[in-house]
């Protein structure tokens, strides 16, 4: 079901953008109600609109690496969804957003987003911030060392969230290994090369980290990693990537999370 927003709506969708009231007052927004289990935007659609929601839960879910779906993160009343997707260039979703229970939502258009950020630098601040608590919330969900690894750097200044497109190369071989990457959503490949031809040595998906090993082992990269679909990875700059490893007394984190997100 279709409706347009009311007056009480507009209060949540404002919280929700972090804006005044005021400057969605002649915005009319849809309002659209979802039954639970209903998908409402499937991962790899390309997708311009975000998500407030009103009444009810979205949750995001994503394919883990035996191939089956996962949900990485539940978004109660007044959340803000899917918003990464229209900020990034091709605004396709990296994970499926899905009604958790019988819900309603607020459909946010890109463009609006994207003028209402370019207007406010504070609404910049804010989106960008919550994409950083989203992302440490959904690497709490992959085992008790991701749980571990999210208290550890949620005060980290330099956490970066990065989006891959298919076929982008994350790092190639012989590249300096001067960062590691835990993959969030999507699916990497890394491949060895010889004489023109690639071999495969291996896949990850979301749960695992890509890269650590060269930096532990202060060491050029042993292979090419590339996006096999549209992902998203959390980037650790070198010595960070250590001190994790210290802290946690983890010496390969790749196992580590995906012993416990298996």
């Amino acid at each position: 079901m279709t409706t347009s927003s009311p007056t009480p709506a507009k209060d949540v969708i404002a919280r929700a953008l972090s804006v005044k009231p005021d400057a969605i007052a002649t915005v009319d927004f849809v309002i659209k109600t979802y039954d639970a289990d209903s998908l409402i935007s499937a991962e790899g659609l390309v997708d311009d609109n975000a998500y407030v929601v009103l009444s009810g839960a979205l949750r995001v879910a994503t394919v883990d690496v035996h191939q089956k779906s996962v949900t990485i993160a539940r978004h109660e009343a007044g959340a803000l969804v899917g918003e990464q997707s229209c900020l990034q260039f091709g605004n396709r979703r990296d994970a499926s957003i899905l009604a958790a229970e019988r819900c309603s939502v607020a459909v946010v258009p890109g463009v609006f987003l994207r003028s209402t950020v370019a207007a406010d630098s504070q609404v910049g601040d804010f989106l960008a911030a919550l994409s950083r608590r989203q992302a440490l919330k959904q690497l709490e969900t992959f085992s008790s060392t991701g749980a571990e690894i999210a208290g550890l750097l949620e005060h980290a200044d330099e956490l970066v969230t990065r989006h891959v497109a298919p076929g982008e190369v994350l790092f190639s071989e012989g590249d300096p290994a001067d960062f590691a990457c835990l993959v969030l959503s999507g699916h990497f490949e890394a491949l060895k090369w010889d004489k023109g031809s690639s071999r495969v040595l291996g896949s990850s998906g979301p749960g695992t980290f890509v890269g650590e090993l060269g930096v532990l082992e202060n060491a050029p990269r042993a292979a090419t990693v590339r996006a096999l679909d549209h992902s998203t990875v959390l980037v650790l700059p070198a010595a960070l990537t250590r001190s994790i490893c210290e802290a946690t007394g983890v010496a390969a984190l790749t196992s580590a999370l995906r012993a416990g997100y298996a």
